[in-house]
């Protein structure tokens, strides 16, 4: 299935540059939906999101920033109003699938372990 967005809602100046472009954080926040497993972020899902791109990127590494700063809900701000049709988790069903990517990435690294 395609992955279909909207940034209508954004603030404009954190989605494109001065050159007409999408920006590079805009874009990999639209994927992050897909990764967090919440196709929306608001002020309501804004805390779970940062919490749950903070807890891939110390588990698995997905979304390293270019600073290795941890995720901040202020970093996220500019994104509120962001929707994808992607697919919605429940935190315990994102801890179980994100651990497990972990697990088959560390055991590919480790074989013998």
């Amino acid at each position: 299935m395609a992955l279909h967005w909207n940034i209508k809602d954004c603030d404009q100046s954190a989605c494109w540059n001065a050159e007409g472009n999408m920006t590079s954080t805009c874009e990999s926040m639209i994927w992050a939906t897909m990764l967090v497993g919440i196709n929306e972020i608001t002020e309501k899902t804004v805390h779970e999101f940062a919490y749950r791109l903070e807890f891939d990127r110390r588990l698995c590494g997905t979304f390293k920033s270019s600073d290795d700063k941890p995720v901040s809900v202020e970093s996220l701000r500019p994104f509120i109003g962001l929707k994808t049709n992607a697919s919605s988790w429940t935190r315990l069903q994102f801890e179980k699938k994100t651990s497990k990517f972990f697990h088959r990435i560390f055991t590919m690294e480790n074989p013998n372990d």
